[in-house]
Order: structure tokens, then sequence, then C-alpha cells
């Protein structure tokens, strides 16, 4: 019985090492091994038979599902304790390959030898259709767009205009760390949040005239800036964002030093107390992509 058992073994090693994912071999040489007495090695090669035959989830997709799952969890529980504002996708960006792999387990998961093939082109097409690539396509004969965020291109505008040391220069960028300027702050973060026009693109500006807006509610300014406008006069606005939004701050910026209030759906009302003044307006405006370079005068 011994030497059955010991070439029973020996055929299902041979097996094995010809097939490893072979889910009947490893069924088979569990019960070999539980007959010799090796209980460990036989529970082993009975979980491989489950994982092999889809009764278990293969371990790459519990390391993946981990990998999507636990970093977004823990940013946006960090976001809604407001202990560090990391539920952005930037911050996320090491998780996205996580779906890949995901996708990929899912297409292993498939019975058959079409239906594998035929789930992983329905998840390509899935993929190409989400990403818009098909739509940039057809509205251009191209895969890939033009830089939406064009610092480059609209700083370069910046420093080739007249009178552009005149009037400070408001800076609103989508940095979520800007927020935080609306509290007292050091000025590092003032720093960092003018680096669009200070880092690689840097403007011909001098610091002193550069003012970073908060990212939330950026047409509301402070009152000592606000002061400093309206002595000088007029003030440049970048934006970096939408076009809706650029239209939403300057509608904003507008209303407060015309002494209106407005709010964020552009309803206006006189402000009880301030001289209005409607002479107040936008004298230039240009766009690129979701960089806007504005000039607020009043003549």
């Amino acid at each position: 019985a011994l030497d059955r058992v010991a070439e029973a073994r020996a055929l299902y090693d041979r097996a094995l090492r010809l097939e490893p994912n072979a889910a009947e071999a490893h069924s088979n040489l569990s019960e070999v091994l539980l007959h010799t007495g090796e209980t460990g090695a036989a529970l082993h090669h009975a979980r491989f038979a489950k994982r092999a035959a889809g009764d278990l989830p293969p371990r790459r997709a519990v390391v993946a599902l981990a990998w999507l799952l636990v970093p977004v969890a823990l940013a946006w529980l960090a976001t809604a304790t407001d202990a560090a504002r990391l539920f952005f996708p930037r911050y996320l960006a090491s998780s996205t390959p996580a779906a890949i792999v995901l996708a990929a387990c899912c297409v292993r998961l498939a019975p058959g030898k079409l239906a594998p093939a035929g789930l992983g082109l329905a998840l390509v097409f899935a993929a190409l259709v989400g990403s818009g690539t098909i739509e940039q396509y057809r509205r251009d004969g191209r895969f890939l767009d033009d830089r939406r965020d064009d610092w480059r291109s609209a700083v370069a505008f910046f420093n080739r205009l007249p009178n552009r040391d005149r009037y400070p220069v408001l800076v609103r960028t989508p940095l979520i760390e800007s927020d935080a300027l609306r509290y007292p702050h050091d000025e590092q973060l003032a720093r960092y949040c003018l680096y669009p026009v200070t880092s690689l693109y840097p403007s011909d500006t001098p610091a002193t005239n550069l003012i970073p807006l908060p990212r939330t509610d950026a047409g509301r300014l402070a009152a000592g800036v606000r002061s400093r406008v309206v002595a000088c006069g007029g003030a440049w606005l970048i934006v970096g964002g939408s076009q809706e939004r650029s239209r939403l701050i300057e509608r904003q910026l507008l209303a407060e030093l015309r002494g209106e209030e407005i709010g964020t759906r552009g309803q206006r009302s006189e402000v009880s107390g301030q001289e209005s003044s409607h002479r107040w307006a936008v004298r230039l405006r240009r766009s690129f992509g979701n960089v806007h370079i504005l000039l607020l005068h009043k003549p």
C-alpha cells in the first residue's frame, strides 16, 4: 500500500510540474498526502485546488482590491475628519493601476475558452469609451487633446503685456492647500500657492505684486487686498480653472468692487453703507485652456 501511495505521489508531482495550475492534480495529491500523514502539505494543495478551480479568489485579486480600497478609504477618512485634505484624484493616482489588475483578474474568472477573450475585449472597449479617446478622435482626428492647463503660454503672454507691474496680480490656482489662506498663515504657504507663476514658468512681475487667492470662493477678497486693488484702480487676475469658474470669480470680484453682493448663482444686491461705483469692468480677457488672464480696471 505504501508503494502505491508513493507511486501515486510521484505521478501527481510530475503532473503538477507539467501543469502547475491543474486543479484535479492538486486535489488528488492532497488526498495522497493525507494518507501519508502530511496534513500541512495536504491542506496547502487542497487550497491550491480550490483556487485553480475558481472556488477561491486569486491572491492577486485580493491584493489589488486592498490596493484600490485601502488608500481611498484612508484618504476619505482623513478628509472627513479634517486631519488632511487627501480625497482628491492627484493624491489617489497611485491606486489607479489596481483597477487594471482587477479587470485582468475578472477576465481569468470567465469560464470556457472564448468567454475570457470576449470579456477582455469588452473591458478594453469600456476603457476607451470612458476615457473620452473616441470622442477626441472624432472631434479633430487626434487621440490626445491639447494641454488644458497651459500655464506656459499664459505666463508668456502675461510677461509681454504693458503695465503688468502697475496693478496687483491676483492668482487663483486649483491647489486645495490654498483654502488655508483664509486663516492666519505663514509666508511659505503664500509662496507655495504662487508656484504656477513662479516656478517652471516664472512671471516677470515683482513678488510683492503677486497675491494668492483661496481656491474656494476666490472672488471674496480680504479687506487688505480689496483696499489695495481699489487704491491702485485695477488688478490683474489669473485664474486656473474652468471657463465657468473664471466667469463666476470675475462676477464676484466686479460686484464686490462695485459695492454689491453676489451669490454663487450670480444674484446681486446692493451692500448698505458702501459707495457704489459701476465703472469697474473687465478691460482684457484671454484664455489658454483652463488658465485665464483678466484685467479689472476702473478708469
